[in-house]
């Protein structure tokens, strides 16, 4: 069902209408003037190729014409069963605009055929010697307007064998059509990528010029959006960046990085599908593309800071307060710097409490923050203490609401944290 809703959003364009003369005919043995003695490679080592009967760049409009009606199908549709799958929301658009190409190889046309004669003299006599060879080569002008042709068909396709999912015409359409996801996205990485090499590559300055294939893409990603959920992100993407760029200045510093990261991430399929599924998960845009932002600490005024750090049990410590190294805490985080404050851990099962003086000043850094507190003996039960617990500072700006306790004769040691 997903596939046949696919095919009923699209209108194939077949353009296997068009039809050109290529002025060349095989060229034979007899066509070159060997002397005696000369020999040539057998035909499983070599071939003698085609001659050219007639003016190549007489014949070079209607290359040129054909080109037109293939980029215009390309750039709102995506290679599909020999031709376009065209969203039907710009097929009439499309239509009109071949319909224009087609007018212009008519006129094309119809003045190289009044011209066929006095442009096969002219060739003729660019090439003394070779007259008789040319002429024995020749095509009727007849058969030449036969061969030079231009039309486009559109299409409707559908399911074959749709209420048997099991058969082979159901499964090759089936998988023809869910292809058009990943074709989508091959043909906009294409089109990035020449974007990158023509325009960005090596540039420390580029003009406004740049945004016009951009745009390109950012249709045909809206046009085809049907095809696959994760293209939204990417045409909000396009809309955020261009939406950067000065007005009538050259880009450039920041806004060009700006236009870098945008074009990278169009120029691969891979890249592209993360970024459009980590938008789509809630993820910042920085996971799909293997940045990590680091988190910094920030402490609000007038509020308490909740911070998480590790305690280690009051035995360990016990029984390491005459040991010859002391015990190092490291915080998982960098620490704020706060007013002296005292601070209570316990749990349910414990009912003793630790109580930990912090030093006069605790300096935040990227690198390990080290603090002396000083620990006092109590008690050691069997029962293990909780790992992690929330320590809360409190910033007052009056005079402390807790005495620190009396100094006692109590033998303790300075651990570093």
């Amino acid at each position: 069902m997903q596939t046949q809703q696919v095919l009923q959003q699209v209108v194939c364009f077949s353009l296997e209408e068009i039809s050109l003369w290529g002025a060349r005919k095989k060229l034979r043995t007899e066509d070159l003037k060997l002397t005696q003695g000369d020999v040539l490679p057998p035909k499983d080592l070599a071939s003698l190729g085609s001659k050219k009967i007639f003016n190549p760049k007489a014949l070079a409009k209607f290359e040129a014409l054909k080109k037109r009606a293939h980029v215009a199908c390309g750039r709102v549709g995506i290679r599909f069963m020999g031709g376009y799958a065209v969203p039907e929301s710009v097929a009439d658009d499309l239509a009109k605009e071949l319909d224009a190409i087609g007018a212009e190889f008519d006129l094309a046309k119809s003045s190289f055929l009044a011209n066929y004669e006095g442009e096969l003299e002219a060739w003729i006599a660019k090439h003394p010697g070779w007259e008789q060879w040319i002429r024995a080569a020749t095509v009727p002008v007849n058969e030449v307007k036969d061969r030079i042709r231009y039309g486009w068909t559109p299409a409707k396709v559908s399911t074959p064998d749709e209420s048997n999912p099991e058969s082979r015409l159901n499964q090759k359409m089936t998988k023809e059509a869910g292809g058009l996801a990943g074709r989508l996205f091959a043909e906009i990485g294409e089109m990035a990528q020449k974007v990158m090499e023509d325009s960005l590559l090596g540039k420390t300055k580029v003009n406004r010029r740049v945004l016009s294939p951009i745009r390109k893409i950012r249709g045909k990603l809206n046009g085809l959006s049907f095809l696959d959920k994760r293209v939204g992100p990417l045409i909000k993407a396009i809309d955020d960046t261009v939406a950067q760029m000065p007005g009538d200045a050259p880009i450039e510093g920041l806004a060009l990085t700006a236009l870098h990261g945008l074009i990278l991430t169009l120029s691969d399929s891979e890249r592209m599908k993360q970024y459009g599924q980590a938008i789509l998960d809630g993820d910042p845009p920085s996971l799909s593309l293997g940045v990590v932002v680091p988190k910094v600490a920030t402490a609000q005024a007038n509020a308490p800071v909740v911070q998480s750090v590790e305690v280690v049990a009051e035995e360990t410590i016990l029984n390491n307060l005459f040991a010859d190294t002391p015990i190092v805490v490291t915080p998982a985080q960098p620490v704020v710097a706060v007013e002296p404050v005292v601070v209570m851990a316990s749990t349910t099962p414990v009912q003793e409490e630790v109580a930990v003086v912090a030093a006069p000043e605790v300096i935040a850094s990227a690198e390990t923050v080290t603090e002396e507190v000083e620990v006092a003996a109590v008690p050691v039960k069997p029962e293990p203490m909780v790992r992690v617990v929330e320590v809360v500072k409190d910033v007052e700006p009056a005079m402390p609401s807790m005495i620190p306790p009396p100094i006692t004769a109590t033998p303790f040691r300075r651990i570093r944290f």
